[in-house]
């Protein structure tokens, strides 16, 4: 027999007690029915936790790499870092502390300093980074600008991202932004999940856009994102 049929059983015998008491006379015990199981409530039920989307880290830091890049004007390979950033020759590139950027803003982080060739008729700098596999999802972040004060009125470049493929070829991404000296910072992204899957050579890029006198560009915080499980 069941417990639930047990039980049953034993209420059917109390009842006939009860009523046999009650025709003698007496008074009838207060009956307490005692539920032989129950059922959890709703509110005891777990309920499953809302997860998030994990936060993008940086997992590239180009100003970090700089050096392990191979910079050159699209004609003679540049040393890393520069000789002295104000003397320019066929372009300069290093990492520079305490820098004030347009807007007259003073920064509490190294930036990338590039700049095209002022001789030689080159026309742009360009740093070619290791190879390294791009995943979905994964994103370019910056702030370009120019230099403060250093003939800056005359900063007017194009800034890009592009990258040499799996057999060598560099490929013009369409990544650009044209920076010219406004008092402002530009805030730039790219998401390269169009390159997912693959191991690329990124390249950072200045070009002088017709002539590069003032063209100090300056890469705040040039970074890969990543979704890291």
């Amino acid at each position: 027999m069941t417990k639930r049929a047990t039980g049953w059983a034993l209420l059917a015998l109390l009842s006939l007690v009860l009523a046999a008491c009650a025709s003698a006379g007496e008074a009838a015990p207060t009956l307490i029915v005692v539920p032989t199981s129950t059922e959890a409530a709703a509110t005891d039920i777990p309920q499953p936790s809302a997860t998030s989307t994990p936060a993008p880290e940086v997992f590239y830091n180009f100003l970090e790499s700089a050096c392990e890049a191979e910079w050159t004007n699209n004609g003679q390979t540049l040393e890393c870092p520069g000789a002295q950033w104000h003397t320019i020759g066929p372009g300069y590139v290093g990492v520079l502390e305490d820098a004030v950027v347009e807007g007259n803003v003073q920064l509490d982080e190294p930036v990338l300093l590039t700049h095209p060739a002022n001789s030689g008729g080159y026309y742009g700098i360009f740093g070619a980074y290791p190879p390294i596999q791009i995943q979905d999802g994964d994103e370019f972040r910056a702030k370009v600008g120019c230099l403060y004060g250093v003939e800056a009125e005359s900063c007017d470049a194009d800034f890009a991202l592009e990258y040499y493929d799996e057999d060598g070829e560099y490929v013009s991404s369409g990544l650009q932004w044209h920076v010219v000296y406004d008092g402002e910072m530009t805030e730039i992204s790219a998401d390269l999940s169009f390159l997912a899957g693959r191991t690329v050579q990124l390249v950072l890029v200045v070009r002088d856009n017709g002539a590069s006198f003032g063209d100090y560009g300056v890469w705040v915080f040039p970074a890969l994102w990543r979704v890291i499980p």
